[in-house]
């Protein structure tokens, strides 16, 4: 059975609807699976770059789950790729330690989908564009990413309906990162 490590990066968990949703999805679902919670462990300290590197180690599959945030990653996963991904270990002399494991970055955006159709913003594909390139230099293989959009809820502001359709989009994105893992 493939090893499958999951990173989250979303800033405040207890925060979160979707996002928060899809992590116990996969944990109760995926047999070996290791979710870390990057802002639950480090918060603003610094990452173990020698823990966050063992559990990279021991994965298959590699899970990168978040909410896109100003058409980019969180602040926490970014430190966490400047830290832990360094010279001989990701990339350079030595740095081989990624190659040959899967990787997924999923995400979920708060704006609807026909946002991003290249003309208001750009496609969500182009905003991957820096994901790719740190996959391919570090010897990671790439998958399909799993994206949802419209999955805004903010509690005081919105409601109950809006509630329900982002617990609905969470489902159907778990469904659909569930059954990308199982398949390779």
């Amino acid at each position: 059975m493939k090893n499958v490590l999951v990173i989250s990066g979303h800033s405040n968990l207890s925060h979160s609807t979707a996002n928060a949703h899809i992590l116990k999805r996969l944990e109760s679902e995926i047999g070996n699976v290791q979710v870390r919670d990057l802002a639950g462990l480090y918060g603003n300290q610094a990452i173990d770059v020698a823990t966050e590197q063992a559990a990279l180690v021991q994965a298959d599959v590699v899970v990168f789950q978040y909410p896109m945030h100003w058409y980019s990653i969180p602040a926490i996963l970014k430190r966490y790729f400047d830290d832990v991904f360094a010279y001989g270990f990701a990339y350079g002399t030595g740095g081989d330690k990624l190659h040959g494991k899967k990787v997924i970055f999923s995400y979920t955006v708060g704006g609807g989908e026909e946002a991003y159709n290249g003309e208001l913003f750009h496609r969500l594909d182009d905003l991957l564009a820096p994901l790719k390139d740190t996959a391919k230099f570090s010897g990671l293989v790439w998958q399909a990413p799993v994206h949802s959009s419209g999955m805004l809820y903010i509690p005081s502001v919105s409601s109950e309906e809006d509630l329900a359709q982002v617990q609905a989009k969470a489902d159907d994105h778990a469904n659909r990162l569930i059954k990308q893992i199982q398949s390779l």
